[in-house]
């Protein structure tokens, strides 16, 4: 009689869920509430099936992959594979180093600093459309990679649309430039009144605390997202070996780019050529940094 009666309740459930399913075939929690009906009720494929389609509807459904894992054997998961993640940066320098590359990195590299370096060989005028242009356009860049590796993805972004002058270049680059006020302005104040041991504490904070107020700023769109000073201060703590571990790469990667283009100094035509490659590539390389220690914590810092 129990039985009778579960075999009619999973029914009911199947029926409803499917209905539902129906009507949002792209829901990856139906899907997957509908596979563990499925599988209550013996049905293996269609509950593979379903899960199959969660997963591939939300990667990050990490309890459906385990599901999938314990439930279903070698035969019956041939030809499936498992959704690839990306690990922490420093697991893999090699792949660090060459995500600037992959895909057509390497023309939006070469392409981006060609413009830029012409826009400074025109003399004064094109130092004018440097500060006003070229300096936001790579700033809205950045934020935009910290946004791509932030949702898991492993090659650099195209670059923004510049239709839109204010929304595409002009608003991320004030985003950027409040952002370091908020982190350096009391270091700066403090210098100017004489403090300079206060200065220093305060300076040496700052660019702690700078990294996870950029990434805030990319990902909330706001540039007054740093202000949350509780939930970014939290948000380190909770990370607080991947986030030294992004401290130091980044710090090495900007000593390594000092290097290089001081050694580039005073090389005409070629050497800002080079110098422009050397900044996206660099910058490039520290933005996704960033945006790896946030994905690979996201579920950690849980800030959406």
């Amino acid at each position: 009689m129990e039985e009778r009666d579960e075999k009619e309740v999973l029914e009911r459930k199947y029926q409803i869920l499917s209905s539902k399913l129906a009507e949002r075939p792209n829901s990856p929690f139906l899907h997957d509430s509908l596979a563990d009906v499925c599988l209550r009720m013996g049905r293996r494929d269609e509950a593979l099936s379903h899960y199959k389609r969660s997963v591939e509807l939300d990667p990050d459904r990490d309890e459906v992959i385990e599901k999938i894992r314990n439930e279903f054997g070698p035969e019956e998961l041939k030809g499936f594979e498992f959704p690839k993640r990306m690990g922490p940066f420093w697991a893999d320098l090699r792949s660090l180093s060459n995500y600037p590359l992959r895909g057509g990195g390497r023309y939006i590299i070469i392409g981006g600093a060609l413009v830029f370096t012409i826009l400074n060989l025109v003399p004064l005028f094109g130092f004018i459309l440097t500060l006003i242009f070229a300096y936001p356009y790579l700033m809205a860049y950045m934020l935009r990679i910290i946004r791509s590796v932030s949702k898991g993805k492993e090659e650099l972004p195209d670059w923004p649309e510049i239709s839109d002058y204010w929304d595409s270049i002009l608003y991320p680059f004030i985003q950027v430039l409040i952002c370091v006020g908020i982190c350096y302005l009391p270091a700066i104040l403090f210098l100017i009144l004489g403090v300079l041991p206060l200065a220093i504490i305060l300076f040496i904070l700052g660019t702690t605390y700078f990294p996870m107020a950029l990434i805030a700023v990319a990902l909330h769109d706001s540039p007054l997202a740093p202000l949350n000073f509780y939930i970014l201060i939290d948000s380190i703590q909770k990370i607080l070996r991947d986030y030294i571990m992004a401290l130091v790469a980044i710090f090495i990667f900007i000593l390594i780019e000092t290097i290089f283009n001081l050694l580039l100094t005073g090389i005409p035509i070629i050497g800002p050529f080079l110098f422009w490659m050397a900044t996206i590539y660099f910058a490039a390389v520290q933005m996704f940094v960033l945006g790896n220690i946030y994905y690979i914590n996201r579920k950690v810092l849980a800030w959406f």
